[in-house]
């Protein structure tokens, strides 16, 4: 381990194997003395290993003074420790602290594996006066993000190149570094266990892992599977629920076929559903910036457990998938398409199989062991 020291400036580190962001601190803590300084707190599988945690807090005060608190307890830190760099996540917040420690001499490493963008576009349309104010806010953020990430030492991005020209940034520029998600390959499939709980032979289960929001694109897999004339068709919704979705997930039931929302389960839980899924789901709306660009993590999963893909059809996922190999890709928003790809897969089991036995090979290239020693590699040379 280095005797140098990193600043972590994070919205939060959750806990998850396969997550990027805890991908990036995992590493971090092997191999520096590491201080994170977030709003929400690190997972409490890494809190042995850093060396500091400095947690914001929630209240609304604190949201909007949150990158001068990050700048203020990071300088505190470089008093006492020799600091190598910096390194943000995508967060507004976070980007502008980062730019300016580095204008008071702190090397930067810009780590966007979501867009800057991402939050907001969730959010939609604000309700009520907090969140106009704070809605305005964060655009004045991005708009300085969008001048200043082209500044750092090292700006690595996740997302697919398209994304790039946003932000100002040359995509053939030396200091930034293209990579991928990607997924713990001997881990996930270690996991990957058969489990016969809920699925019978004359069922074709069709699995969907990620947050359960209509914003997701789940809305044109429930149209799809109501257009099916056949009832030997289940779909299992696994992720966490959102309070304002309550309409639309009271619709839910009232589909033509077996819809059952799990909600949020634990990790082991979800590689679970994967196991015993038929077909597995990535349906996304090319309404969010993020979606467009994005290498979803739970595609990575699907493919280490050789399970066959539908997914939509953006930049990101037709990156990290060969269409009619190793997934089937559908353009965005077409029920019409999903239905057509969800019937011919489940009266042809062997290209299920077919299809899931080449993503297993396809996503050996795509093992956080190898992203993780190409990105810290990179960090060398450009600090």
């Amino acid at each position: 381990m280095s005797n140098r020291a990193v600043l972590f400036l994070f919205q939060q580190v959750k806990c998850g194997r396969n997550k990027s962001q805890y991908q990036r601190a995992q590493y971090a803590c092997q191999h520096y003395e590491t201080h994170f300084i977030t709003r929400r707190g690190i997972c409490s599988e890494l809190e042995d290993d850093a060396a500091t945690v400095h947690t914001a807090g929630e209240t609304a005060f604190m949201r909007f003074v949150l990158p001068i608190w990050m700048i203020y307890t990071a300088l505190k830190i470089v008093r006492s420790h020799d600091v190598a760099y910096t390194h943000t996540d995508y967060s507004p917040q976070a980007l502008l602290a980062g730019y300016c420690l580095h204008l008071a001499g702190l090397p930067w490493v810009a780590d966007i594996f979501d867009s800057p963008h991402f939050g907001i576009d969730l959010e939609g349309m604000p309700q009520s006066p907090g969140r106009v104010i704070a809605r305005i806010y964060n655009n004045g953020l991005l708009a300085i993000t969008r001048r200043t990430l082209k500044h750092a030492n090292l700006v690595v991005i996740a997302l697919a190149p398209g994304i790039l020209s946003s932000y100002d940034i040359n995509p053939d520029r030396d200091n930034v570094l293209y990579t991928t998600n990607g997924t713990d390959v001997d881990y996930t499939s270690r996991q990957i266990v058969q489990w016969d709980d809920h699925t019978t032979d004359d069922l074709v289960t069709l699995a969907y892992i990620g947050p359960i929001r209509e914003q997701r694109g789940l809305q044109q897999v429930l149209d799809a599977i109501s257009q099916l004339d056949r009832d030997d068709i289940e779909l299992r919704l696994v992720g966490p629920l959102r309070q304002q979705n309550d309409d639309w997930l009271s619709n839910i039931q009232n589909q033509r076929h077996d819809v059952t929302v799990l909600g949020r389960v634990p990790h082991p839980d979800a590689l679970k559903e994967i196991s015993n899924a038929d077909i597995c789901l990535c349906p996304l709306t090319d309404s969010i910036e993020n979606y467009q660009y994005s290498y979803p993590v739970k595609v990575f999963e699907y493919m280490a457990a050789g399970k066959p893909i539908i997914a939509t059809e953006l930049d990101g996922v037709s990156q990290i998938v060969t269409d009619q190999e190793s997934a089937i890709l559908v353009p965005p928003d077409n029920s019409d398409e999903w239905a057509t790809a969800i019937e011919d897969l489940a009266d042809t089991p062997t290209r299920r199989e077919l299809l899931g036995e080449t993503a297993r090979e396809e996503v050996k290239q795509y093992d956080w062991g190898r992203i993780n020693n190409k990105i810290w590699e990179a960090i060398e040379v450009e600090i």
